[in-house]
């Protein structure tokens, strides 16, 4: 049996990423995280064939790239937390949407799952492009959230990988 398992999420947490190009130090925990919302993924990056007329197997075949990236939601309306999706200000009680429709938010992302035969598994990005979304509804049977999405930036130093896994 193996020893390391990802099974649930403890925390999630977000902040600047830092000034020499490294993983963000100063991270703050989002609280409230939609159950089985959160996910690291590392698609399957497919590929791109070259057929000629007089074969029925590709001539040439080019891997692409995979677009490594991280989801999660959360249900904590806290005004903060929109304006991390959203761009704009959030304090207190108030949210307000930024003026302009582009806001780009670069921040380093560390999401750690439970603790399962003493051991986590942290998952860190130091550089990504976070953006949210949201459908608000006004119903009895469901509960509002708060998407998140986090694709997997390049950091601007070649000292510090663009995802790490770490057993805690």
């Amino acid at each position: 049996m193996s020893g390391y398992r990802l099974v649930g999420l403890s925390s999630i947490a977000i902040g600047n990423y830092g000034a020499t190009g490294l993983m963000g130090t100063t991270l703050t925990s989002i609280t409230g995280i939609l159950p089985d919302s959160a996910t690291f993924a590392i698609p399957d990056p497919g590929d791109t064939k070259f057929f000629i007329e007089d074969g029925d197997y590709p001539d040439v075949t080019i891997a692409n790239v995979s677009e490594p990236y991280i989801e999660f939601a959360t249900v904590d309306m806290d005004p903060a937390n929109f304006a991390l999706a959203f761009g704009g200000t959030g304090a207190g009680t108030l949210f307000s949407a930024s003026y302009t429709a582009l806001d780009i938010r670069e921040r380093s992302i560390r999401a750690i799952g439970k603790d399962i035969a003493g051991n986590q598994v942290s998952i860190d990005v130091p550089r990504a492009s976070l953006r949210g979304n949201t459908n608000l509804q006004f119903a009895r049977s469901t509960e509002g959230s708060i998407g998140f999405r986090a694709d997997v930036m390049l950091p601007t130093t070649s000292a510090e990988a663009p995802w790490k896994i770490r057993i805690l």
